[in-house]
């Protein structure tokens, strides 16, 4: 719920000339779940339209969703004190959440969740320290149009080709 308010605020803010993106989360509330049925330990790679998932793990931590919401606020005012960018761009990221920031790039962010998710792993193997749990599970997500760019397609045939070689790296 709050996600599609911050939407709507999005847009009523740049109708007062105050606001500066409105591209929103509607309809991608399922992301929430998402966040909910992880830990907020896991390290996530989140598409611009993760509110929903942004919120939910805002949730899971210290400060909670008002933080949560004050960060995305921040950003749609392109604030200078907004916590990942400087008002630069509105991207979802924040390290207690262990959300990893990206560029707005599309599909930019998918080979990197792989290496996340690779290095996490051969980390664990090798028993050196990483920032990551052990048992972390990298998530990314990404829109529809995300899939026709050569950076995704690349990212999911490592991914298959890793977990076919018995690495635990799945697309799922």
């Amino acid at each position: 719920m709050a996600s599609r308010h911050l939407d709507l605020a999005a847009r009523w803010l740049r109708s007062r000339g105050r606001g500066y993106y409105t591209i929103g989360s509607s309809g991608q509330e399922s992301n929430a779940a998402v966040a909910t049925a992880l830990r907020p330990t896991d390290p996530a790679l989140l598409h611009y339209r993760s509110g929903g998932f942004f919120l939910a793990r805002a949730q899971q931590v210290d400060g909670g969703l008002t933080r949560g919401i004050r960060d995305v606020l921040l950003g749609l005012v392109a604030a200078t004190d907004e916590p990942i960018s400087g008002g630069r761009h509105k991207v979802f990221g924040r390290a207690d959440l262990s959300i990893i920031p990206q560029t707005s790039t599309i599909a930019s962010h998918l080979p990197r969740a792989v290496g996340v998710a690779f290095s996490t792993d051969r980390a664990r193997k090798l028993r050196v320290p990483c920032h990551w749990p052990d048992d972390a599970v990298t998530v990314c997500s990404f829109g529809d149009a995300s899939v026709n760019h050569s950076t995704a397609v690349g990212a999911l045939n490592t991914a298959m080709h890793t977990a076919y070689q018995g690495m635990p790296i799945e697309s799922r």
